[in-house]
């Protein structure tokens, strides 16, 4: 195998150029990188913030506001299929008990008075409830009844010192 004969200053330039080029590959690679996980994180973003709408718009029909008389039967049509009655509540404590077991938190839950639907608005359940455990336990809690099926409008959380009071009410047909 024949040596080549370089240069000091080739050697210097080569070495130059090839530390030039891989920080250069370093930081596309990086880019690419970076750029996969905004996409993703934009995907998630987008999904909770059509959900939102979703929620947002199913609670403004099931509180009044932007009342339209003409779909006003077909919208409670659609709520009557999809609200529980205050029967089908029963088990409701024990399913947050199981969210709650589930997320390392403990909580206490009750029941409030009941309004009866209306003609035109579907009644509602008020609560109490509150919870104990580390913050982000009870975090992910909150998500998950968040997420269950039922619509339920929260009034006030309060936290303080790894407990959490809140008030609401479960719409119902």
């Amino acid at each position: 195998m024949k040596k080549l004969n370089l240069s000091p200053f080739t050697k210097k330039l080569l070495i130059h150029i090839s530390i030039a080029l891989g920080g250069s590959l370093l930081v596309i690679i990086a880019i690419i990188l970076v750029n996969g996980d905004i996409n993703r994180r934009l995907e998630r973003i987008t999904e909770h913030k059509v959900n939102f709408a979703i929620r947002d718009q199913a609670l403004g029909i099931l509180t009044g506001s932007g009342y339209d008389p003409e779909r006003a039967q077909e919208a409670k049509e659609v709520l009557n299929t999809i609200l529980p009655s205050s029967d089908e509540l029963i088990n409701f404590p024990k399913e947050l008990r199981d969210i709650a077991s589930t997320s390392n938190v403990s909580i206490a839950f009750s029941f409030g008075t009941e309004n009866k639907s209306t003609g035109d608005k579907p009644g509602d359940i008020s609560f109490t409830m509150s919870a104990s455990g580390d913050q982000d336990n009870l975090l992910a809690f909150l998500k998950e009844v968040e997420s269950h099926p039922y619509f339920i409008q929260f009034f006030s959380v309060d936290y303080k010192d790894r407990s959490l009071s809140t008030s609401g009410k479960i719409y119902v047909k």
